[in-house]
């Protein structure tokens, strides 16, 4: 018998682009963010205090509830969705993602994790 897991529905999300740009769903709606050098991508879920992190990748996207991620032309990004709910990754040195990457893994760890989108 399988035990049915709790719906984990995510609560919040920061987002870091390039030249050091953060975005949190506190301040700025997902439509809003620039479409252009995303870099890392930090979604917080509940009832459990769990935490995913998006970075790397070519495409990022968020499809009704649901947040996503491809690193290939051909993603799987509904024909139907809006292009205001796309935003383009960059590719930088692995300096700079890595320096985004540690700012990420430092907020998952901050106090400050109430970022809410209701």
């Amino acid at each position: 018998m399988s035990e049915e897991r709790p719906d984990l529905t995510i609560v919040g999300w920061r987002a870091w682009y390039t030249d050091g740009r953060m975005y949190n769903s506190l301040t700025t709606d997902w439509v809003d963010l620039p479409a252009e050098g995303a870099l890392v991508f930090t979604l917080y879920q509940r009832p459990r205090k769990r935490r995913r992190i998006m970075c790397g990748v070519t495409l990022y996207w968020k499809d009704d509830e649901k947040y996503c991620c491809d690193n290939t032309a051909d993603a799987d990004i509904p024909e139907d969705l809006p292009a205001e709910f796309v935003k383009r990754g960059k590719w930088v040195t692995d300096t700079e993602l890595e320096a985004a990457r540690t700012a990420a893994f430092a907020a998952m760890e901050s106090p400050d994790e109430s970022l809410r989108t209701e």
